[in-house]
C-alpha cells in the first residue's frame, strides 16, 4: 500500500481556465492552509480535458509552483493532482466476493458492465466500502483512459514535480466540503459543483461518493446567454450575475426571465440524477439537502430559486469548513 506523506505535497487543480494550487499542512492540530494561489490557463491549452499542448502547460505548471518568490516557494515537489471530471468514472457499485482476493478477481467483468471502456485501455482504482449482503461488497471505482492519465503523469513529471495520486475531482470535493466527523451521519445529499467551464452533480451517502453526472450547464454559459439576450459586454453579464442574480428584487428581475429555461433544465437533470439514484441503488436514502460549490454558486439567489423548484434545502457550500488559513493575505489571485 501506498503511504502518502503529508509533509511535503500540495494540491494541484488543472483545469480548462485554471490552474490552482493549495498545499495544508498541520500546525498545532489544525489543517492550515500554508499557500493558496492561481494561474489563468490560455484559450485552447486544455480543451475539454485534453492538453493540446504539453510543454507550454509544463511551464505554466512550473511557474505556478516556483512562485514570485522564495517566500512563495511550496515545501517538496510532490503533489496530488486531479484528472478532467468529463473524462473519467466513478461509481459505487456491488461485487460477489469479500475478501479483496475475491473482490480483485470479480472487478475486471464487473468495471466492463459500467465503464463504457475496455477494461485494457483504462487504469482503475477501488476501495472496500461495504457488505451490503453475504457474500457481497460495495465497492467504490474509480477509473480513466490510460492515454489521458499518461499525458498529465508526463506533463507533471516534466514540471520537476513527483505526482503521488491523480484523483477523480469527486473525491476531494465531496472531502473539502462535508466534515470529517459527520460526513458518515449526514445520509444522502447532493453536490453540485459549478464550474466555469463545466458542472458537475455528485451524489452522496454517508460520505462516500455514489455517483457523478456532468450537466448541460455552465458559468460561461449563463454569462453568454445573459451578454447575448441583454446586449450587453461579457464584463457587464458577469457582473450582473453577482449583482442582480436571481433575485426578483433587483433589476426588475431581468436575469431571472433570461434564465427560466436554463434553470428548468437543470432542475430536471438534477431530479433525474435523484430518481436514478433511488431506483438503481438498493440501499439508498432520501436526499437530504443540496449543497452548492464552485464559483457559479456565488450567483446572487440561485440557492433560494433551486429550493423553490426541488423542494429540497439547497446551501451554499464552505470550501475552508474543514481547514483554516495560516494568515489572511492568501488568495487565489
Amino acid at each position: 500500500m501506498l503511504t502518502i506523506p503529508e509533509e511535503g505535497l500540495f494540491g494541484l487543480d488543472i483545469s480548462q481556465g485554471k490552474l490552482r494550487l493549495a498545499q495544508v499542512r498541520t500546525i498545532h492540530r489544525r489543517k492550515v492552509v500554508t499557500a493558496l494561489r492561481a494561474a489563468d490557463v490560455p484559450d485552447g491549452l486544455i480543451v475539454e480535458g485534453q492538453i493540446a499542448d504539453p510543454n507550454r502547460l509544463t511551464q505554466l505548471i512550473a511557474s505556478l509552483v516556483r512562485g514570485r518568490s522564495h517566500r512563495e516557494r511550496v515545501l517538496g515537489n510532490g503533489v496530488i493532482s486531479v484528472l478532467p471530471e468529463t473524462k473519467t468514472f466513478i461509481k459505487l457499485i456491488t461485487v460477489s466476493g469479500t475478501t479483496p482476493a475475491e473482490v480483485a478477481m470479480a472487478l475486471p467483468e464487473e468495471i466492463a458492465r459500467h465503464i463504457p471502456l475496455p477494461v485494457e485501455e483504462i487504469y482503475y482504482d477501488w476501495q472496500f466500502v461495504g457488505v451490503p449482503r453475504p457474500g457481497h461488497s460495495h465497492v467504490l471505482i474509480g477509473a480513466a483512459p490510460r492515454q489521458l492519465v499518461d499525458v498529465y503523469l508526463m506533463v507533471l513529471r516534466d514540471a520537476g514535480l513527483l505526482p503521488f495520486a491523480m484523483e477523480i475531482e469527486a473525491l476531494p470535493i465531496t472531502r473539502c466540503l462535508l466534515s470529517a466527523e459527520t460526513a458518515e451521519s449526514e445520509g444522502s445529499q447532493v453536490i453540485i459543483d459549478f464550474g466555469a467551464a463545466r458542472t458537475g452533480l455528485i451524489v452522496v451517502r454517508d460520505g462516500v461518493v455514489q455517483f457523478t453526472v456532468s450537466l448541460p450547464i455552465s458559468g460561461a454559459s449563463i454569462t453568454l446567454r445573459i451578454a447575448e439576450t441583454l446586449k450587453i459586454s461579457h464584463h457587464e453579464a458577469e457582473q450582473a450575475k453577482l449583482v442582480c442574480g436571481l433575485d426578483p428584487e433587483r433589476c426588475q428581475g431581468a436575469l431571472r426571465r433570461v434564465l427560466d429555461a436554463t434553470l428548468d433544465e437543470l432542475a430536471k437533470k438534477i431530479e433525474e440524477a435523484v430518481t436514478f439514484y433511488k431506483e438503481n441503488f438498493e440501499d439508498h436514502r432520501p436526499i437530504r439537502r443540496i449543497t452548492l460549490a464552485g464559483g457559479g454558486a456565488n450567483f446572487r439567489s440561485i440557492d433560494r430559486v433551486l429550493s423553490d423548484q426541488l423542494q429540497l434545502p439547497v446551501v451554499i457550500a464552505n470550501p475552508l469548513a474543514n481547514v483554516a488559513l495560516v494568515n489572511r493575505s492568501l488568495g487565489m489571485g
